[in-house]
């Protein structure tokens, strides 16, 4: 059974995510960052998770004299810790220059800094939403995405003032149907924006609440891109082992099962406000251990995978320890990265921390 300390950590009413630190066997990943960053080496070409993004490194045990605090400066949702791990383990994996295209945004593509840019941002994305899940749904989450990183870029920063969306990008035009009005007019002394991120308005009036609904916004967005990407690569494998359709139908479900304790619309796309982290990152096990033990499934038929993605975790789920669960999360996040640089020849978009607090 797991110690008085781990069971603390499992019924917290928040997400555990931010208490990942403290069970990652004293792995300090700021200072393995300062040690490998110490060489000369010429930087490579920019990536969103790597080598020694801010991001990946802000992982840090939150001591539970703060932790029921609200971030007094925004920050975007931060690599789950097992994951920036291997990302930085995989800094020197040699990768090919390519215009990487993306069925949707990722927090990656918000500003952090300036507030005035990620407002409009995020209100570019709240404007569009519904109606850009509802396309996705027509098109087929198979088909090809369109829009690279520039041209999402492009959109979320898109101004009343710039005319047409498609004016200068033609992949764009799109969202001129979507949006005939053009973008948004935001006022600047409008306390509340007629957007919501499900039951959540977007408050002006209410800085830190604000902070945290941002971060959920950005958060999301992060979740269906590494569904996307885990999607990707089963099926990559898929068709090079020469797997029937059937067959991909069948691995393509157990992917999105690791997702099964959220409420879902199409099996997709959430259907109501998550309201703590139920994926593979928690430790709440009721969540957590299904959610691991899903992936490991899927894992496990793929080619070279480690021994301890062969052994299913247990039922009851408490009788999972802490120790078992967590190097099972992390053979999964090393496995997964160095599988997708191996197809793809790039770094994969990973999950991120679940915004905390987070209270209805």
């Amino acid at each position: 059974m797991p110690n008085g300390q781990a069971l603390h950590v499992q019924t917290l009413p928040t997400s555990s995510r931010s208490e990942l630190g403290s069970v990652e066997n004293q792995r300090c990943l700021l200072h393995r960052a300062e040690r490998e960053g110490a060489s000369q080496r010429p930087p490579q070409r920019h990536h969103p998770y790597g080598p020694d993004p801010t991001h990946v490194l802000r992982v840090r045990h939150i001591p539970s004299a703060v932790a029921d605090q609200l971030p007094k400066r925004f920050q975007r949702p931060a690599v789950l810790p097992e994951w920036a791990t291997v990302l930085l383990e995989c800094a020197d994996t040699p990768t090919v220059r390519e215009a990487r295209r993306y069925l949707v945004p990722n927090s990656t593509f918000f500003s952090e800094d300036d507030a005035i840019k990620r407002e409009r941002q995020i209100i570019n994305w709240l404007s569009i939403r519904d109606q850009w899940f509802y396309h996705l749904r027509q098109q087929g989450l198979d088909t090809n995405a369109v829009l690279d990183r520039d041209d999402w870029r492009q959109f979320l920063s898109h101004t009343p003032e710039r005319g047409s969306f498609g004016r200068k990008r033609k992949n764009l035009t799109i969202f001129d149907k979507l949006l005939p009005d053009g973008a948004f007019k935001i006022a600047p002394d409008t306390s509340t924006l007629p957007f919501w991120w499900f039951d959540r308005p977007y408050n002006r009036g209410d800085e830190e609440a604000l902070i945290v609904t941002q971060g959920l916004v950005m958060w999301e967005l992060d979740e269906l891109t590494f569904q996307q990407e885990f999607l990707a690569l089963q099926r990559n494998i898929s068709i090079r082992a020469g797997h029937p359709e059937n067959e991909l139908d069948t691995r393509r479900n157990m992917v999105f099962n690791i997702w099964d304790a959220y409420k879902r619309e199409h099996g997709i796309y959430f259907k109501s406000p998550p309201v703590e982290d139920r994926g593979i990152g928690s430790f709440i096990w009721n969540f957590g251990v299904p959610a691991v033990d899903a992936a490991r499934a899927v894992m496990e038929s793929w080619p070279d995978s480690p021994q301890i993605l062969r052994s299913p975790l247990v039922r009851p789920v408490e009788a999972n320890t802490i120790p078992v669960v967590q190097s099972l999360r992390m053979e999964m996040a090393r496995f997964f990265c160095r599988t997708y640089l191996k197809h793809f020849a790039r770094f994969p978009i990973v999950p991120t921390q679940f915004p905390i607090p987070y209270s209805t």
